[in-house]
């Protein structure tokens, strides 16, 4: 296997890992872990902290459970927690009992769980009773699925290790992609794939037993594996934060308080999380920054470099669910600056990238041709589509333990070998680090009830991120507004799916030939869209604060005090920059209770019943902070700031953050 020199810092207890987990899988690997650090912390989030021991014992405890009710697991077992410690338990049970796994997000809609499940052809779910109705609704549709309870894991009772052995080209689980059919696209990861991953992850990046690794997404992307694999086969600490039940300010504290090595996260949240952290904050434990599933900005690059030590790395990757790891380009502070967007970089260990024209010829370098990853680690196929697996995967004929995966991206190579990605052969987009068909979400849209025709584009939207806008051509008596179409959207298709932006039109643009063209489609405005509510202008000074920050944060020209933060196009990334501003405009706690119900109104009423004063141990904000940089932040979150009252909130938690 090919290396890089990822430049990292190697912590002084790193130890390599063993060629042998090639040989077998990643649960001996973890059982041997377990036993040399049985009494060092494994895994915590905000609820809880479990040792090695602690957790082998609920993994076990579950897994004989399993056992217990199905033996040995003949089809897949799916898992759907709200807690992301009680979704790894449940993967890592199935694992040690050599089943495959299926994760399901609590996120999708009963339809959507009930596709993937009948999909999956899986024999039971593990879950826990706050989805009893949901589990009641898909019983109705499959009544033979199993169910297990899983609300507290049992860590003081011992449970021996179940002892099955898995083979490397079995299937270790079905992760889901959206399809262009708009059917459930499941890939199968293989246990080999998972072993070779992390194994060149731990002797490129140095995983160690004093790292503190971060998890901010879901288990049920495989994105989020590194960061699980990265610390349990190695004794490391795995520290869970849920961005959706948090402020941006938590996320920041949280970074500063664990002590995190290590940060793995997608461009959008790693931005949204640090852009404003106090100019002389710096990190001093982080010795590497992971970013994937969306392009690295400049921005993201001067962010890094600002804000860590000059022994600290960022690694840009570039990878596919299908091919797993593709790419990576290490990233150090002597970077000099540069245009356009960042490489996707040199081939991971293990695979090889070959860049080919239409006629599955390789193009000169320079040129660009669709990206065929060439590995004997690549990801299994297609869950039950033999024919599609066809399509994207296929044989060396001159090496039958290597195989070729087209990833639908166009690249071209530099003339120093580094790949640059230039954009994807079909209309597939990336959102927030999550690959989406347009035509999917077209799909959707056109089933609306009054809806003639629908097309969906990617825009950017003033906070310099990316959305999706929707077109729809409708019935002349339709009615439809946008909290309606959201409502029916979420039944049908994910969350991040659903466009930010919805515009009305009388026909949508076409080419000669009657195909859509969705270039020519115009640009959305800063109109307030047709909402459910009546417009209702903000009066008092808080309520006129607080929309004009929601105008710049969503990219309207009126808001009005009762409309609906998410119905106005807002997300999980826009609350994490809506929240942080308001605190940085009030000085007050941004609350929770705001998601009950999501208008200006609601938030104001609840700003004024707090006093005023800052969250709880601060760190970032009174750092060294200084007047000029209070200044700034003042300017940028909030137009008609009164600076003065600014100065004296930041100058109280100074002064409440001194020792006494």
């Amino acid at each position: 296997m090919g290396k890089i020199d990822f430049g990292i810092r190697k912590p002084v207890d790193f130890s390599p890992l063993s060629e042998k987990i090639l040989d077998e899988t990643i649960i001996p690997q973890f059982e041997r872990t377990v036993e040399k650090f049985s009494n060092q912390p494994a895994i915590k989030d905000f609820n809880s902290c479990l040792s090695y021991r602690e957790l082998n014992n609920a993994i076990n405890n579950l897994a004989k459970t399993i056992g217990d009710l199905v033996g040995k697991p003949k089809r897949p077992i799916a898992f759907l927690n709200e807690r992301e410690l009680m979704s790894i338990i449940s993967m890592m049970a199935i694992a040690k009992i050599g089943g495959i796994s299926v994760g399901l997000h609590p996120s999708n809609s009963v339809d959507q769980l009930r596709d993937y499940l009948v999909d999956s052809t899986a024999e039971l779910i593990i879950t826990s009773s706050k989805f009893r109705s949901t589990i009641n609704a898909l019983r109705l549709q499959i009544p033979e699925l199993k169910v297990i309870f899983f609300d507290q894991p049992e860590i003081t009772k011992e449970c021996a290790n179940p002892g099955v052995v898995s083979k490397p080209e079995d299937v270790f689980g079905i992760f889901y992609t959206s399809g262009s059919t708009g059917k459930p696209k499941g890939v199968m990861i293989g246990h080999l794939y998972k072993s070779q991953s992390i194994h060149y992850q731990t002797n490129g990046w140095f995983f160690s037993p004093s790292d503190r690794i971060s998890l901010v997404t879901s288990s049920c992307y495989l994105a989020s594996h590194p960061s699980i694999f990265g610390a349990f086969l190695n004794g490391g600490l795995l520290c869970i934060f849920d961005l959706h039940q948090n402020s941006a300010k938590k996320a920041l504290n949280w970074i500063i308080d664990e002590k995190l090595t290590v940060f793995r996260s997608t461009p959008s949240i790693f931005r949204n999380i640090i852009t404003l952290a106090p100019k002389d904050l710096k990190f001093p434990y982080l010795r590497f920054i992971t970013l994937g599933g969306e392009l690295v900005t400049n921005q993201d690059i001067d962010l890094f470099k600002l804000h860590t030590l000059e022994d600290c790395t960022l690694v840009n990757n570039y990878s596919s669910t299908e091919a797993g790891a593709i790419c990576h380009y290490p990233i150090h502070h002597d970077l000099p600056s540069f245009e356009g967007m960042l490489p996707a970089g040199y081939p991971a260990p293990g695979k090889e990238v070959l860049l080919i024209d239409e006629n599955g010829k390789n193009v000169a370098i320079g040129e660009v041709g669709e990206v065929v990853v060439r590995s004997k680690y690549l990801n299994l196929g297609y869950w039950r589509q033999e024919d599609l697996t066809a399509l994207k995967y296929s044989t060396d004929p001159m090496d039958s333990e290597y195989r070729y995966c087209n990833s639908g991206d166009l690249g071209k190579f530099r003339n120093d070998g580094i790949l640059e990605i230039v954009g994807r052969k079909d209309t597939q987009v990336k959102i927030r680090g999550f690959r989406i068909q347009l035509e999917i979400v077209d799909l959707a849209l056109r089933s609306l009830p009054g809806v003639r025709d629908a097309a969906t584009v990617v825009f950017g939207n003033v906070q310099g991120g990316e959305r999706l806008a929707a077109y729809l051509v409708t019935d002349k008596k339709s009615t439809l507004t946008v909290n309606q179409i959201r409502l029916i959207l979420a039944d049908k298709i994910p969350g991040y799916m659903i466009p930010s932006r919805f515009i009305f039109m009388e026909q949508l643009p076409r080419t000669q030939t009657g195909k859509l063209s969705r270039n020519e489609l115009p640009t959305p405005t800063n109109e307030r869209p047709e909402l459910s509510t009546a417009f209702v202008a903000p009066k008092s000074n808080l309520e006129i604060e607080i929309a004009n920050i929601w105008k710049e944060m969503l990219g309207f020209d009126d808001i009005g005090i009762a409309d609906n933060f998410f119905d106005l196009g807002g997300d999980s990334l826009l609350i994490l920059q809506m929240s942080l501003a308001v605190e940085a405009a009030t000085g007050r706690s941004f609350p929770q209770e705001f998601f009950k119900e999501p208008t200006i109104q609601h938030l104001c009423e609840m700003l004024e019943d707090t006093e005023v004063r800052s969250i709880e141990n601060e760190k970032f904000l009174v750092k060294g902070i200084k007047d000029s940089e209070v200044k700034n932040i003042a300017r940028k979150h909030k137009k008609k700031t009164i600076l003065d009252k600014s100065l004296l909130i930041i100058k109280k938690l100074v002064r409440r953050s001194e020792p006494e």
